[in-house]
């Protein structure tokens, strides 16, 4: 979370993002969605052409805007080539 905090904040498509979300079947889960601030911008991972990879947090955020029927989320991308390279092992697939 330190990476980001002088990331700016950008909105992004829902849209784009719903292919990358998780789903839940756990009624705790579910319900901890409706107590999401949604205040707080979610966390992304991307390629070096902003293409998604990735939600790195905010997962319940992003349910409840849509929920919400908003059509944008604040949050924050953080570049995958950024990252020192025990985090890009982490995240990047090996061929």
């Amino acid at each position: 979370l330190n990476i980001s905090y002088h990331l700016p904040e950008k909105d992004i498509s829902l849209k784009l993002l719903k292919p990358h979300l998780l789903s839940w079947k756990d009624v705790e889960e579910i319900s901890k969605i409706e107590l999401v601030n949604l205040q707080y911008p979610i966390l992304i991972l991307v390629d070096d052409k902003e293409q998604i990879l990735s939600i790195l947090d905010g997962h319940h955020r992003t349910h409840k805007a849509i929920s919400l029927g908003l059509k944008t989320i604040k949050a924050k991308l953080i570049t995958i080539n950024s990252l020192p390279p025990e985090f890009k092992s982490i995240f990047k697939p090996t061929a």
